[in-house]
């Protein structure tokens, strides 16, 4: 969540961390999850701004 643009923000630690075998899922899933949240041409950042935490946090944690 976090932005280096005019609006920087921090990011937010989402919940307990993924070993390294276990981290290319969870990108794929953090991809899986906004590409089917965006609007058309919808950077990252502001899905995650409208839509929040939960849907990201539910795919990742929900799954293990």
């Amino acid at each position: 969540g976090g932005d280096p643009g005019n609006t920087a923000t921090l990011g937010e630690v989402m919940g307990k961390g993924f070993s390294a075998a276990g981290i290319v899922d969870a990108v794929e899933t953090v991809t899986r999850v906004y590409r089917g949240l965006r609007a058309a041409g919808e950077p990252f950042i502001d899905t995650y701004r409208r839509v929040g935490a939960a849907p990201f946090k539910e795919a990742l944690y929900d799954a293990r």
